[in-house]
């Protein structure tokens, strides 16, 4: 593509050997939009021209739908600015998705799966990562450098080294689900370097190793009212899944063994407000805690059983996994149904009590890494 203004769809561009390209976009090529293509065995399923070529960016381009699968490079782009790369599939390739001096772009709803070497690797600033399924790669799930960025509500799971390795300042990492990696996030960034400091907050960690950190990182934010990735009512720090501390007043915040640090790396700062997992006093089976088992939850579970959508919230297992499968099915969808419509009583329906402070078990984050 060597122009601006461009549509490419439903179009299949493979080959054998990984050799070839599918889509070429030289710089200064804008407005494009690439869509619900197949690209298959190439050297690069896309590629947009290294800078210097030309000493250009491409602006404004569209990059959705398609499937990249079994390339050297799924998606190989530099100088790819205010950009969408969206709902693709990437999987299979040796690198998932490779860019450098990215500005502005938002990538959300991807799936980049099963990849040789790490899922996405990125230089650049300003860039929102979001709404992901990071899955099983081989090195991390996320690598990126430089600042401002915005990760925010992916699933980062399974992958062989790190779930986000990065360096830079003021990035923001926040409500994602990092789970089943070797080490969850690293951090290395070295303190005094950078006048920013990054803020993760309000993540799911439960890895061999939760966190690695040089200490340019802060693990909490202000107590702020807002419910938060544990289901407590509370934005504070993280749910750890080391945490050994206790809630004393009942806010869903952990008030011992803080600021909270895993021994390994017990420099950093440390998290002074752990979350830990929050059950209200709801009724089991109510999903959205409104107060009753009705319609809206009928449809949520309808949602996630019978069409591929993901839980919304984090203790669907424990809630409504009526037969204690470890998967919301049929059977689950008939047992609400049950008490939303033919007067069953919840509390026989589901298996489930009602603690205020429990933890999260392993057939939850089981459950999640299945319907990921």
């Amino acid at each position: 593509i060597i122009s601006s203004n461009n549509k490419f769809v439903y179009n299949s561009i493979t080959s054998s050997g990984k050799t070839g390209t599918g889509i070429y976009i030289s710089d200064y090529s804008d407005y494009n939009s690439i869509e619900n293509n197949v690209f298959s065995g190439l050297q690069y399923g896309l590629y947009k021209e290294e800078y210097w070529q030309r000493w250009g960016d491409s602006q404004f381009n569209n990059v959705s739908s398609n499937t990249f699968t079994e390339n050297a490079y799924g998606i190989s782009v530099e100088a790819f600015t205010n950009g969408i790369i969206s709902n693709n599939t990437i999987t299979f390739n040796d690198y998932g998705m490779s860019m450098s001096t990215m500005w502005g772009d938002v990538i959300y709803g991807n799936v980049i799966s099963d990849n040789n070497y790490s899922g996405m690797f990125y230089t650049g600033s300003e860039n929102i990562i979001r709404e992901n399924k990071i899955l099983r790669n081989k090195q991390h799930g996320i690598n990126f450098g430089s600042g401002d960025n915005l990760i925010l509500g992916n699933i980062i799971d399974g992958n062989l080294m790190t779930g986000i390795h990065f360096i830079g300042d003021g990035n923001e990492i926040t409500g994602n689900w990092i789970i089943n990696n070797a080490v969850g996030i690293n951090d290395t960034s070295s303190p005094g370097t950078y006048a920013v400091k990054n803020r993760v907050y309000n993540n799911l960690l439960n890895n061999s190793v939760n966190a690695g950190t040089r200490g340019n990182t802060y693990w909490n934010v202000t107590k702020t009212t807002g419910k938060n990735i544990a289901n407590g009512p509370f934005i504070g720090g993280n749910y750890w899944s080391t945490y050994n501390g206790t809630d004393v007043d009942g806010d869903g915040l952990g008030d011992t063994n803080i600021p909270y640090r895993e021994e390994w790396s017990s420099g950093y700062p440390g998290d002074n407000l752990p979350l830990i997992s929050y059950v209200p006093n709801n009724t089991c089976g109510d999903i959205d805690n409104n107060g009753a088992v009705d319609v809206i939850d009928v449809v949520k579970i309808i949602n996630v059983a019978f069409r591929g959508q993901s839980p919304t919230e984090p203790l669907w297992v424990w809630n409504v996994d009526g037969d204690s499968q470890g998967a919301i099915d049929v059977i689950d969808v008939v047992k609400i149904i049950n008490v939303a419509f033919r007067g069953a009583n919840s509390s026989t329906e589901f298996n489930c009590n009602q603690p205020m402070n429990f933890t999260l078990t392993q057939a939850d984050f089981d459950y999640y890494k299945q319907i990921a």
